[in-house]
């Protein structure tokens, strides 16, 4: 596996927001009437994106990019929007970057987050640490609370992304991204699904 990264000069637009999927489990209906939803984790992250006209100066740029992905092979590290994650606008006094402030475990769903940034995060604002996405559930003077639970441990020290969080993502389908060219001069928008990637 081949972590590749997204092309510049190609802007990917993300339909709606990153949806966290869950597949819930029915163990039938009780004696009552009610259906039984046995809930576990089983979350992951599933994003739509948009690559805007490709231009005849984008267009290899773009098909080198979804070859090398070799299908699903190959995972992509792709930037999340994230411009409501904190209560400023204009520039951010730690850029964004902030450090964790304790150690967690993996499956943890609260977390210490030092600096500027970390303290002031949004509710559904999107922070990332070693490109897995989290969304904040909520946030007291960094101490924060979100889905999904920590995919692996994190330690103090560790950097977390709140401007430009990153995220690995691989092809929905092996047949997804493909462009078609209009004569010689554009290529109409690609939309694709791309869903979480957990290994590392």
């Amino acid at each position: 596996m081949t972590v590749i990264d997204w092309p510049i000069g190609i802007n990917g637009v993300i339909g709606g927001s990153p949806f966290l999927k869950v597949s819930s489990v029915s163990s039938g209906q009780g004696l009552d009437g009610d259906e039984q939803i046995v809930g576990r984790e089983n979350s992951v992250w599933e994003v739509q994106i948009t690559v805007g006209k490709l231009w005849r100066e984008t267009i290899p740029v773009w098909r080198t990019f979804i070859h090398s992905l070799r299908g699903r092979q190959n995972p992509f590290r792709f930037k999340v929007w994230n411009s409501f994650a904190l209560p400023i606008s204009g520039p951010i006094p730690d850029g964004g970057i902030c450090i964790v402030a304790a150690d967690a475990p993996a499956g943890s769903t609260i977390i210490n987050l030092s600096g500027y940034s970390g303290e002031n995060i949004n509710s559904g604002g999107y922070f990332s640490i070693n490109d897995f996405l989290y969304e904040v559930q909520s946030n007291s003077a960094g101490v924060v609370s979100f889905l999904p639970p920590l995919r692996m441990a994190v330690a103090v020290g560790d950097e977390v992304k709140i401007s430009g969080p990153t995220i690995l993502l691989r092809l929905a389908n092996d047949s997804d991204g493909r462009a078609y060219p209009t004569g010689m001069r554009y290529a109409a928008p690609v939309t694709f699904t791309a869903k979480e990637v957990f290994q590392r």
